[in-house]
């Protein structure tokens, strides 16, 4: 999954256009849905699921998309140690039981809302 494009293809909003910029935001609700209805289908099926762009090294992001499931990840050299920090500090079975609770939100801002109060 390539979230730079998948995030302006799904929300109708070119990221380098200023006129519209503002509406690709990659914590849109229905985004991160679909999202883990990927993963889930994926697991389903055996296949597996490897992510990329900005959002995957996002610290705010990656608990979120370790709680849906995802397990392979694709992320700059520069980010790797601060990546590592946060993988060692969280545990997934408290990141998965929060996801249902955080994919019934329904604004950008609850969204992050709810991630700002569990990180």
């Amino acid at each position: 999954i390539g979230t730079n494009d998948l995030t302006q293809y799904m929300l109708a909003a070119d990221r380098g256009n200023p006129l519209v910029s503002n509406l690709c935001d990659t914590f849109h609700p229905a985004l991160l849905r679909s999202i883990k209805k990927v993963i889930d289908a994926a697991k389903k099926n055996e296949i597996s699921v490897s992510m990329c762009g900005e959002f995957v090294s996002n610290i705010k992001a990656l608990p979120v998309l370790l709680g849906m499931g995802l397990t392979e990840i694709s992320i700059g050299v520069n980010e790797i140690n601060t990546v590592t920090n946060m993988l060692n500090s969280k545990k997934y079975h408290e990141l998965e039981k929060n996801i249902k609770e955080l994919l019934k939100k329904s604004t950008i801002q609850e969204v992050k809302d709810f991630i700002n109060l569990m990180y």
